[in-house]
C-alpha cells in the first residue's frame, strides 16, 4: 500500500525527508475503480520548494498543470523539463526518481491521474499494437525500459475537460462516476497522440512531408502567439508556402490559419473560464495584438463576449473538499 495516498494499487515514496504539510492537507485524492486514481493539488508554492519522489509501482502517470511553474528532473536519464500553466505529461517512471523544484511563488493547481498496468491492459487489449514506439514499451511495462516522460502543451479541449473535472457538479457516487469519466477521457486524448491513425486523405504524402506538416501543426499549438505568417511557418518546417498550404489542408481538413484561429479562441475561452486571466491577458497570450479584433472574433465563434465568459461562476465541490481539508487538517474519508 502506498504510504502517501493509502491506495494498495500504487507505491510512491517521498524521499526528500518528512512529508510536507501541504501534501498531507492540500491534495485531494479520488480513488476510482481499482487501479485508477485522480489527485488534485491546490496549495501555495514558493521558488526553490523541492520534492523528490520514487516510483515503485508499474503505473502510467498523467498530469495537467493548471497554474504554477516547476522543473522536473528524471533520475536515470538526466533530462530536465520545465512545466507550467497549460502543460501536460504522460509517462512512466518505474524504479526511478523524479525531482520537482518549484520555480515561482504562484499558487500550484495541478491534476494528476494514476493508472495501473492491469487497467491499461484491460482497457486497450489488442490496441497496444497500434501505439507507436517508444510508448509501446510503456504499455508493455518493459522492466528494462528507460524512464519515459513526454511533456506537451495541453490542447484547449483537454483544458476544458480538466476544468470540468475541477468544477464537478455532482456529489457522492455521482461525483465519483463523473470524475472517472473525465479521467478516462483525458487518458484517451493523451494516448491518442501516440496512436498511429490512418488518414484516407494522406495517401500521396511522403513520410517526410507528413512529419513536416505535423511539425507545423505542433508549432501552431505550442507557439500560437508567435506565428505571424505562412511564409514564416513554412520556413520553420522546411516547406514552400504553397506546399504547406495544400498539404496542411489535406491532412487536417482546414486551412492553416483557420486551424490556428480556432486553437487560439478555444485556448482563450478556457483561460477566461478558469478566471485566472482577464480579457486583455488572454488576448495577448493567444496572439492577438488588438483587443477589439480579439473580442469580435471571440463573439463570432462563441456567440458571447469574452468579458461575459470571464464573469461566469461555477460550482466547485472538488475544490471545496480541498478547502475543507485545510480547515480540518485531515483528509476526507473515501
Amino acid at each position: 500500500m502506498c504510504k502517501i495516498c493509502g491506495n494498495p494499487d500504487f507505491d510512491f515514496r517521498y524521499v526528500s525527508g518528512d512529508l510536507p504539510s501541504y501534501i498531507r492537507n492540500d491534495i485531494s485524492r479520488h480513488p476510482l475503480r481499482s487501479g485508477i486514481q485522480v489527485n488534485i493539488r491546490d496549495h501555495a508554492a514558493h521558488a526553490g520548494l523541492t520534492e523528490e519522489w520514487e516510483v515503485h509501482s508499474r503505473t502510467l502517470l498523467l498530469d495537467f498543470v493548471v497554474s504554477g511553474e516547476y522543473s522536473c528532473r528524471i533520475h536515470g536519464d538526466g533530462t530536465t523539463t520545465h512545466k507550467g500553466s497549460g502543460s501536460s505529461s504522460i509517462g512512466y517512471l518505474f524504479g526511478h526518481k523524479q525531482k520537482m523544484v518549484w520555480q515561482s511563488d504562484r499558487r500550484a493547481r495541478w491534476v494528476g491521474i494514476l493508472v495501473d498496468r492491469s487497467v491499461m491492459l484491460e482497457l486497450l487489449r489488442d490496441g497496444i499494437n497500434q501505439v507507436v514506439k517508444p510508448f509501446d514499451r510503456l504499455l508493455r511495462f518493459d522492466l528494462q525500459a528507460a524512464p519515459l516522460y513526454v511533456t506537451t502543451t495541453t490542447t484547449p479541449y483537454m483544458q476544458s475537460i480538466v476544468h470540468q473535472l475541477l468544477n464537478c457538479p455532482y456529489e457522492g457516487e455521482m461525483a465519483r462516476l463523473f470524475i472517472e469519466s473525465k479521467a478516462l477521457e483525458l487518458l484517451l486524448l493523451k494516448l491518442s497522440d501516440q496512436v498511429v491513425k490512418p488518414n484516407p486523405h494522406d495517401g500521396n504524402l511522403t513520410c517526410i512531408e507528413k512529419d513536416k506538416v505535423f511539425h507545423a501543426r505542433d508549432i501552431l499549438r505550442n507557439s500560437m502567439d508567435e506565428v505571424t505568417s505562412l511564409h514564416d511557418l513554412a520556413g520553420r518546417v522546411g516547406m514552400s508556402e504553397t506546399s504547406l498550404k495544400n498539404k496542411f489542408k489535406q491532412l487536417f481538413g482546414v486551412p492553416v490559419f483557420e486551424y490556428l484561429r480556432e486553437h487560439r479562441l478555444r485556448a482563450a475561452y478556457e483561460m477566461l473560464v478558469s478566471r485566472e486571466w482577464n480579457v486583455s491577458q488572454a488576448a495577448v497570450q493567444v496572439g492577438y495584438s488588438s483587443l477589439s479584433h480579439f473580442s469580435q472574433a471571440f463573439r463570432r465563434r462563441f456567440g458571447v463576449s469574452p468579458s461575459t465568459v470571464g464573469r461566469r461562476k461555477c460550482r466547485c465541490p472538488v475544490m471545496g473538499i480541498i478547502a475543507r481539508n485545510r480547515q480540518q487538517k485531515a483528509f476526507p474519508r473515501q
